[in-house]
């Protein structure tokens, strides 16, 4: 099956970037995505409706799944963290939203 993506520039630039620090082409990472993705749409609920829509809590899907499979998304999603991560760093330690301090900052108490 072939399928069309309309993809932003930044979309794009994301997607190539992961994929060869993965040592895959743009195709095969798109398509380890929609893998993976597609694995945890489908899912069964938890027996008698007790969550909520059907969803499980992402922590115990993760916890069902492969190590290869986990280890995929959750570095995926660390990649997609990364750049907020290091612009919040960026900032001056008081103004941060993300982390509070870096081990490469001042200290914040004097001795």
């Amino acid at each position: 099956m072939t399928i069309t993506l309309e993809l932003s520039p930044e979309q794009e630039q994301r997607l190539r970037e992961t994929a060869f620090r993965r040592g895959l082409t743009a195709e095969q990472l798109a398509a380890a995505l929609v893998d993976s993705g597609l694995a945890a749409a489908a899912e069964p609920p938890a027996p008698n409706g007790a969550w909520p829509d059907g969803q499980e809590p992402l922590a115990i899907r993760l916890a069902r799944m492969q190590p290869e499979e986990r280890a995929s998304i959750l570095t995926a999603a660390a990649e997609r963290a990364a750049p907020l991560y290091e612009a919040d760093l960026a900032r001056p330690w008081d103004e941060r939203e993300l982390t509070a301090f870096s081990e490469f900052d001042e200290p914040v108490h004097e001795h």
